[in-house]
């Protein structure tokens, strides 16, 4: 019985860890959005709160969410988007909008308000910005046309558009992401390209929440013969 009470003692304290990881991962990035944020994190912007110290409840809630996983507290609007055609390199493209991409543009699409959320802080209805700036400004507004940018809702297929073959074979996986340099996941012909295959919102180890360094190109041709 006490062999139990250790393990389960190790196992809890483990996951405290893990999730003081996360935490840090992002309180430190221009993706805190609360007034918890660091001194230098006004490099990045003045578009944080003055009312919570609260880092995931600008993306994220536990209860109330709005039905877009993952318990994610924004609106989600798929409206008025500019996607390329049905077909880019041989690759088959969707007409509209992933789910998973639309979550980015729930903040970068430049026109929904970073303080409009489902479920706000406690028992608050609203949130206030630093100087009432409630957008993003800049280079991180995407926009909707997404002609200009690298094509989202593409089906990774192997071969076409000078496309690697995918070295860690996930079944089910529907989006790509790139591993290392040199190692993707996902499922040739099934999973398709999103934001979240070069980028990972919660880790800024490189400049733009890459997942790889694009120094000397990695990250391009990661995926790219070139």
């Amino acid at each position: 019985m006490k062999r139990i009470f250790v393990v389960m003692a190790v196992l809890a304290a483990a996951a405290l860890i893990g999730a003081g990881i996360a935490m840090a991962g992002i309180s430190n990035t221009k993706h805190n959005l609360s007034n918890s944020a660091t001194p230098t994190r006004t490099f990045y912007s003045t578009a944080t709160a003055t009312g919570t110290s609260e880092i995931c409840v600008f993306c994220h809630t536990p209860h109330n969410a709005s039905g877009t996983q993952p318990l994610w507290n924004r609106t989600v609007n798929n409206l008025g988007f500019t996607v390329y055609g049905t077909t880019l390199a041989g690759t088959t493209a969707s007409a509209t909008v992933s789910s998973g991409t639309l979550l980015c543009f729930s903040c970068h699409d430049g026109v929904t308000a970073l303080n409009t959320l489902s479920n706000y802080p406690g028992s608050s209805t609203s949130v206030t910005m630093n100087n009432n700036q409630t957008l993003l400004t800049g280079f991180a507004v995407l926009g909707k046309d997404l002609r200009n940018d690298h094509p989202v809702g593409i089906v990774y297929n192997e071969g076409r558009a000078s496309l690697k073959t995918i070295t860690n074979i996930a079944t089910g996986q529907t989006t790509v992401r790139v591993l290392t340099a040199s190692t993707l996941s996902g499922q040739n012909a099934v999973s398709q390209v999103e934001c979240s295959s070069c980028h990972d919102p919660h880790l800024d180890t490189n400049p733009s929440f890459l997942r790889v360094s694009n120094a000397s190109s990695a990250l391009c041709i990661a995926c790219h013969n070139k």
